[in-house]
């Protein structure tokens, strides 16, 4: 989805707009900027967050993301080779048809490249239903082959049955002998087969007969377990339908998950399987500003994210809740469970965000970090302005630019979110933020940047924060203060992960919750 360019301007001049919009802030008050400790170091890490490098291929196989109809919303570098590919809103033709009708969320397709020759791509229907990703089959050899899959290259039944034949191993004299055909005629459909398949040789169709039946038998066992996305009308009328999404054990001890900044709502399609595990029954509303749910402007984000969260409470008539969020999303659990205090048996950040007291809680710091807080607190059109031109940059680059963009000199945490098994979960976070134009997104921002100590004291239900100690974006003695000033609050420091914990230990808020469950009881 491109960027609304009548709301959101072409920045031109990127590096010095920016730069002097900076200089100009600082300058104004250079007695408060020597005191912030904003020196030559942030404006070096302003000037590489927008660097322009292009990011790094994660694999040498081709990766496409594309709606039912075709049209791309992202691929790497080789996906653009074989395909020839100019930029994002290409499409590929001959596959809207098989994907929006498939029943079964997997496809195999095959697609002819811009050399002449055919490529294999697994197709899987990603959680939130609205994307596939397509993904090149790797090469290898397999025993049998689907019907289905030869159906590509519009072979007959009989052309079937020998191309069967030669993948197992058969001759065209044993072919000819078990089928009762002359040895001409199975030579004759042979060459029919090539022929259909634009291929030369015989060992050629085997190979890629073969590659295509391994990748279907591949997703053929591959479970589908997503996150369901629901849609209900919201009980006032007037307002916008409630969106959620529910998934783990149905009739579970119920959670409910307010999402972060950086991880979105149901990227992952792992998550459905790992709630089940551990007997929950999570319900994740979708926050005003993302995806389908608007955030009027002048509207507060976290006063409306509790009343939507309750109006889904209501709806699926659930009276009591623990309590998951994701980094920002720390904020609004706290102000659900100030608002809604007897409806809140407990609750879980991981990773948490605590209140900002003031810049000396970003002391330690990255520069980069440290320009973002303080254009959230004092520049909020600058801010606004870094926000765009990350998302431009992703709309230009893929979204392996998001994980440079956020976490630039944050090494762990930048590596965590760079690995293609993240991948998804980065595809959807850039889709929900894209939806409203970062709407909900650039509020966040602030969001995370308030200071909301006083709410604390007034939350009594027992909370586990749980902190990365590879974190450089988050205070830890901001999050000792925070535990301290909770009438029950426990802080746990994860000595091997960062930030991004939701990403490399995905399990770890669920055995926090498991543990929170004999304190309170939820349903």
């Amino acid at each position: 989805m491109a960027l609304d360019q009548r709301r959101f301007p072409r920045f031109a001049r990127r590096h010095d707009r920016l730069l002097s919009t900076l200089a100009e802030r600082l300058g104004a008050a250079p007695a408060e900027a020597a005191e912030q400790g904003l020196k030559a170091q942030d404006f070096r890490a302003a000037r590489a967050l927008l660097a322009e490098a292009r990011p790094r291929e994660a694999t040498p196989r081709a990766w496409l993301l594309c709606h039912p109809d075709g049209q791309l919303v992202d691929f790497n570098a080789h996906a653009a080779r074989l395909f020839g590919l100019r930029g994002l809103g290409d499409r590929l033709h001959g596959i809207g048809e098989r994907l929006s009708a498939s029943a079964s969320g997997k496809e195999v397709l095959l697609l002819d490249a811009t050399e002449g020759d055919y490529v294999i791509l697994q197709a899987q229907r990603l959680p939130d239903r609205r994307i596939w990703q397509l993904d090149e089959a790797p090469a290898a050899s397999s025993p049998w082959l689907r019907a289905m899959a030869v159906s590509s290259w519009g072979l007959t039944p009989g052309e079937v049955e020998v191309a069967e034949a030669l993948l197992a191993g058969q001759t065209s004299e044993q072919i000819a002998t078990a089928s009762g055909r002359t040895l001409g005629t199975v030579r004759q459909i042979v060459k029919a087969i090539l022929a259909k398949m634009h291929l030369g040789s015989q060992p050629q169709a085997v190979a890629r007969l073969a590659a295509l039946a391994l990748a279907h038998a591949r997703l053929d066992h591959a479970a589908e377990d997503f996150p369901a996305r629901r849609r209900a009308p919201h009980a006032g009328g007037s307002e916008a339908p409630l969106v959620y999404w529910r998934y783990g054990e149905a009739g579970g001890h119920p959670l409910l998950f307010f999402h972060g900044a950086l991880f979105g709502v149901a990227g992952r399609a792992e998550a459905a399987a790992e709630a089940r595990l551990f007997g929950f029954d999570v319900i994740a509303p979708e926050r005003p500003g993302y995806g389908e749910t608007p955030l009027a402007a002048g509207a507060d984000p976290v006063a409306l994210a509790v009343a939507r969260a309750r109006a889904v409470l209501d709806l699926e008539g659930i009276a009591r809740v623990q309590l998951l969020a994701h980094d920002v999303g720390s904020v609004y659990a706290f102000a659900f469970a100030r608002a809604c205090p007897e409806r809140v048996a407990g609750i879980i950040c991981a990773p948490a965000t605590p209140p900002m007291l003031g810049w000396s809680q970003t002391a330690d710091m990255p520069p980069l970090h440290r320009v973002s807080a303080f254009a959230a607190q004092k520049a909020p059109a600058l801010m606004e302005t870094l926000v765009i031109l990350g998302l431009r940059r992703a709309a230009r680059e893929g979204v392996a630019a998001i994980p440079r963009l956020i976490f630039a000199d944050s090494d762990h945490d930048r590596e965590v979110m760079l690995h293609p098994s993240a991948h998804q979960l980065l595809e959807h976070l850039y889709r929900s933020v894209l939806e409203q134009q970062a709407t909900g997104f650039i509020q966040d921002m602030f969001v995370t940047n308030r200071n909301w100590s006083d709410w604390l004291g007034t939350v009594s239900c027992p909370v586990t924060l749980l902190h990365g100690a590879r974190s450089r974006t988050v205070s830890l003695q901001a999050l000792r203060l925070m535990a301290g000033a909770l009438p029950d609050a426990q802080l746990e420091v994860i000595a091997d992960a960062g930030h991004t914990l939701p990403i490399s230990h995905p399990t770890l808020a669920l055995r926090a919750a498991l543990r929170l469950q004999p304190r309170g009881a939820a349903g």
